[in-house]
């Protein structure tokens, strides 16, 4: 029997789940957490290794409950949140706390950049202050210790397959925004446009593409998965609408849960 360890990294709760050849899943496990950090700054705030946490804590149920199905995983995929910066440094470790999805800090300084920007570049409009790009503008003028050792940018699933396998990675969906910035509008970009270096993209795979292999020396108990492959994966919306079989022309998905997305 082959099986997969699939994880959800999501906006109330970190799940994991040992999933069959079939689909079916054989075991599961759920933890609530970690909460973010807020004030009414607009702030947001949740370290990047509390996810590192959740995931060892999960993974330690999973082989608590079904040991035998533990020891038969033959691959990890992990699936999260969505419009959540975590900055890197050189070493790949976090410079700060992560910015959730929920973080307005950036909002007015979103409205200075788009009428900073050439409002051609298809880009422009849609910097708002979730945006990866309104956000490292913010961390340039408010953390600029932190801008200075900026070395790569992740969002937290991203930053679980990196722990896992040492390769920092994303995906061009969960990257959608910071990519659409770096692409060339009449020779021009804007991560240039702010100063911002292309070098802090990930190396981008597809969401079924492998980051690389599970690093011997982790933590119990995922040193027992040493050597397995590690999927890229993407966000938490697109994987549930692949899982519901909704990627097919002519159907239509709701998707409830600490957001609401609609699509066709």
């Amino acid at each position: 029997m082959s099986i997969v360890l699939a994880c959800d990294l999501g906006g109330t709760s970190f799940r994991a789940a040992l999933v069959d050849d079939t689909g079916i899943i054989r075991a599961q496990h759920a933890i609530a957490g970690p909460p973010s950090h807020d004030d009414r700054s607009g702030a947001s705030d949740i370290e990047p290794d509390a996810w590192w946490s959740l995931l060892i804590e999960a993974c330690a149920g999973l082989a608590a409950g079904a040991p035998g199905l533990f020891e038969a995983v033959e691959a990890v995929a992990i699936c999260g949140v969505t419009r959540t910066q975590i900055v890197l440094g050189r070493t790949d470790r976090p410079l700060r706390p992560a910015m959730t999805w929920k973080d307005t800090r950036a909002d007015v300084l979103a409205a200075r950049l788009r009428e900073r920007f050439d409002p051609a570049h298809p880009e422009s409009a849609a910097v708002n202050a979730f945006h990866p790009l309104a956000r490292l503008a913010w961390l340039r003028e408010e953390e600029p210790e932190v801008f200075g050792g900026l070395a790569g940018l992740l969002e937290p699933k991203d930053y679980l397959n990196l722990r896992l396998t040492g390769r920092s990675a994303s995906d061009p969906v969960s990257m959608a925004r910071l990519l659409a910035a770096a692409a060339p509008h009449k020779g021009r970009d804007l991560l240039e446009a702010i100063g911002i270096p292309a070098s802090i993209l990930p190396d981008m795979l597809e969401p079924w593409e492998q980051v690389g292999t599970v690093q011997p020396g982790l933590p119990v108990p995922l040193d027992r998965l040493a050597g397995k492959p590690v999927f890229c994966a993407s966000n938490d919306t697109w994987a549930a609408v692949v899982g519901l079989g909704a990627m097919r022309e002519g159907f239509a998905y709701n998707i409830s849960g600490t957001t609401e997305v609609l699509g066709v």
